[in-house]
């Protein structure tokens, strides 16, 4: 059994916002359009491949994967300077084929909780541009932010390879029923989380190998608020983000 601790911690949010993005979209429309074209195309090659059980990496010997888009660097405008030695992207298998209409992964057995990992970043650089070039509209029919979109347009259009998570198994951590009965709360169930990343050449369609994923539940998790069901599905979540930029630290830059 795995123990609890409750502390208390305050939210972070944050907004943005952008004027109307159709002649964005006109500009962009070919080469993006193309871009996504190729994804797409993965998505049978993507079920084909065999279940990775190790670290299985088929890389060029002079090839070093980049995961940040952007240098910190600005124009005179304040946009943000594209890196020049960015050319990776990661997404989930389920997004490939139709992007425009993704649905947002969830935990096992709790459809309503969001599974939520911050090295994906899809949504800013594949479904939010996938839904302007096919609707006009932002994702859920949203309002287009321009400022967003121009960021999103130009990672999608400078991502060279692909890395793609086949997280299978999500099974989420949660609190013990006897305990809760009983007017406790001490201790939880662990969750799991496997499957594996394979990482796909978007001109060629080439599987360039991966590496196996199988992360548990820590053995204590610090709870910082009264949203203690949320907070362990967190914690496992983020234990998944650092194995994963911990692999992509040893063949590149990491995704930050």
């Amino acid at each position: 059994m795995r123990s609890l601790l409750l502390l208390l911690a305050c939210p972070l949010l944050f907004a943005c916002g952008g004027p109307s993005a159709s002649k964005l979209a006109e500009e962009h429309r070919a080469a993006a359009s193309a871009k996504l074209a190729k994804i797409a195309a993965l998505a049978p090659l993507v079920a084909q491949q065999p279940r990775l059980t190790g670290v299985e990496w088929k890389l060029p010997a002079e090839l070093r994967l980049d995961f940040v888009p952007f240098a910190d660097q600005y124009a005179a405008d304040g946009t943000r300077l594209p890196s020049p030695s960015y050319n990776t992207a990661i997404a989930y298998e389920q997004h490939l084929a139709k992007p425009s209409e993704a649905q947002n992964l969830s935990w096992e057995s709790h459809s309503q909780d969001l599974f939520l990992l911050m090295v994906d970043r899809s949504e800013s650089w594949l479904i939010e541009p996938a839904c302007l070039l096919e609707s006009g509209r932002g994702r859920y029919g949203s309002d287009p932010v321009v400022d967003n979109l121009k960021i999103g347009l130009v990672w999608l259009e400078q991502t060279k390879y692909l890395l793609v998570l086949r997280l299978a198994t999500r099974k989420p951590p949660g609190l013990v029923l006897s305990e809760l009965q009983a007017g406790e709360m001490k201790s939880f169930e662990g969750g799991q989380v496997a499957g594996d990343a394979l990482l796909f050449d978007l001109e060629s369609g080439a599987c360039l190998g991966g590496f196996a994923i199988d992360v548990r539940s820590g053995s204590e998790i610090e709870v910082r608020n009264s949203r203690v069901h949320t907070q362990l599905q967190l914690a496992l979540s983020g234990e998944v983000d650092r194995v994963l930029r911990e692999e992509l630290a040893k063949v590149g830059e990491p995704p930050r």
